[in-house]
């Protein structure tokens, strides 16, 4: 973690993280809460290894700036394919409302602890890889997916689906 625009890093390592071994970790912030981070990570497959538990959470939440950390989900359904991506994004005017990109497109509205999957009709693609929400107007998002780029005027009620000539979109950046 930084504090100083990455000029010195220090290693978090708690409380309330995973022991290891760990994974890939997908981490999300939003301005309206500068305490606020998620934390996906890849803690394991479930299957137990030497009589251990391999799997001990998926959704981590700091409300202190990365000085302590809770688990609030245990849903793998939010990671996802964690090996190949798993990525998350938090609305630029609510820190509860957070998104979770996998092959399905999740939200949560009261910070992590409980989440819907969008039904595939309703969602923005499938395998969703990135999201910008703009910071000057929550109600806008991008969402990058297998399909191209999807649009929302509406907090994600409905999406406009973009197909470019391109195989998959893996990063979605808006520069005006």
């Amino acid at each position: 973690m930084t504090r100083d625009g990455g000029d010195t890093w220090t290693r978090i390592e708690g409380p309330g993280l995973p022991d290891p071994p760990i994974g890939k970790i997908g981490l999300c912030m939003t301005p309206a809460d500068s305490d606020r981070i998620y934390a996906l990570i890849e803690t394991g497959d479930g299957v137990p290894w030497q009589g251990q538990e391999t799997d001990s959470g998926e959704l981590w939440r700091s409300d202190d700036g990365g000085d302590s950390w809770m688990l609030v989900n245990h849903s793998r359904d939010l990671g996802g394919r964690t090996a190949y991506y798993n990525h998350c994004a938090v609305s630029t005017d609510d820190p509860d409302e957070a998104y979770f990109m996998t092959n399905g497109f999740s939200r949560s509205l009261d910070g992590g602890h409980t989440y819907v999957t969008i039904p595939r009709s309703n969602a923005p693609g499938g395998d969703h890889h990135d999201m910008w929400i703009d910071p000057a107007n929550g109600d806008r998002m991008i969402v990058g997916h297998d399909q191209g780029v999807s649009i929302s005027e509406n907090r994600g009620a409905a999406w406009n689906r973009v197909e470019l000539p391109v195989g998959q979109m893996y990063h979605v950046t808006v520069d005006n």
